[in-house]
């Protein structure tokens, strides 16, 4: 177990000395309005570990546990035109999943995507993973559906934790909805 989110409030293995911390103040946790956004009418329980079973297919979600909170298109005053991506949130430190096999080509630490990550498969389709609060992979590491490369985060420019993920097949972004459920992935 890494950590446990109650009633907007988290208590991880990393900072057991801290106790339960409350979600907004001293802890990185989604809250809001939504009971089961804040955790109220739900206990959530992270886990990680090499116990359990590898990926059985080429594409898994990235994260077991989120809320999609922006998606590919939307207009907004976040964004200069429309966002360029989907959004899960998450809490700080969530871990974030190759969604199929293929290469880290790059990996940079600055800008509006704050720590990024990006997967190249096969077939030259590139997945960025941005806003991470850790990056656990190199470039030119191979990497398989399901494998740990990351944790979720609130690097760059954000309002909260989240991954943000942009799908680019032949240099045009598509929207990563639509991707994803085109490989029988239901975020």
């Amino acid at each position: 177990m890494t950590y446990v989110i109650w009633r907007e409030h988290l208590w991880s293995t990393n900072r057991t000395d801290e106790g339960w911390r409350r979600c907004g103040t001293t802890a990185s946790c989604y809250t809001g309005p939504d009971p089961s956004a804040s955790h109220l009418d739900h206990v959530h329980i992270s886990v990680h570990g090499n116990t359990s079973p590898p990926a059985t297919g080429r594409f898994v979600l990235p994260l077991d546990t989120y809320r999609l909170t922006a998606r590919y298109g939307q207009k907004g005053t976040y964004w200069a035109a429309s966002h360029t991506g989907l959004d899960f949130a998450a809490p700080t430190g969530t871990p974030l999943k190759a969604i199929t096999a293929g290469t880290i080509t790059r990996i940079t630490r600055t800008g509006a995507y704050g720590l990024r990550t990006v997967l190249t498969t096969t077939d030259g389709t590139e997945l960025l993973y941005a806003h991470q609060s850790r990056i656990l992979v190199t470039v030119g590491q191979t990497v398989h559906a399901g494998e740990v490369i990351g944790a979720v985060g609130a690097t760059g420019n954000v309002s909260g934790a989240h991954l943000h993920l942009e799908i680019t097949v032949r240099k045009s972004r598509l929207d990563p909805l639509i991707w994803l459920r085109s490989r029988n992935l239901n975020p």
